[in-house]
């Protein structure tokens, strides 16, 4: 009688953990660009007054309370630095991403702590009387 004895391990790893290992180089990356694209889009779409609003964007785990917040005052206007606002927000976003091990949270939330973040989202403001929809923008555009 013959027969082939098939070692499951490779390199010193069950071969499932090398597949797991094989499937995280492929998805991780993929899922960190997608994340990188939604956060790039809600910072674009999002209203600049004061800057607080788009700065308190943040990525979190699931289930996690924290959350960046920045709060600003009445008469702050920093309209004419919209852009560097805007891309200071991004580099926050990837920062959070950096912190996050994707593979392993049972999932990412993108989250807006401003104080604020309700009237910018559905207003009514004097800024804002129908509110800017920034998250079910995000949403109609990655569901």
């Amino acid at each position: 009688m013959a027969f082939v004895k098939i070692n499951a391990r490779s390199g010193g790893k069950s071969l499932s953990a090398s597949i797991r290992k094989e499937a995280e180089d492929i998805i991780e990356p993929k899922l960190r660009d997608k994340l990188e694209e939604i956060g790039d889009y809600a910072t674009n779409v999002s209203p600049v007054w004061s800057g607080a609003y788009v700065e308190s964007f943040s990525f979190v785990p699931a289930g996690s309370g924290a959350g960046r917040m920045r709060q600003s005052r009445p008469d702050d206007d920093n309209r004419e630095q919209r852009w560097e606002i805007i891309s200071g927000a991004q580099a926050n976003l990837r920062a959070d991403l950096d912190k996050i091990d994707l593979m392993e949270v049972s999932g990412v939330v993108l989250r807006n702590r401003s104080p604020h973040a309700r009237d910018v989202e559905y207003g009514p403001t004097p800024k804002s009387p129908t509110g800017y929809a920034v998250f079910a923008k995000v949403k109609d555009r990655f569901r």
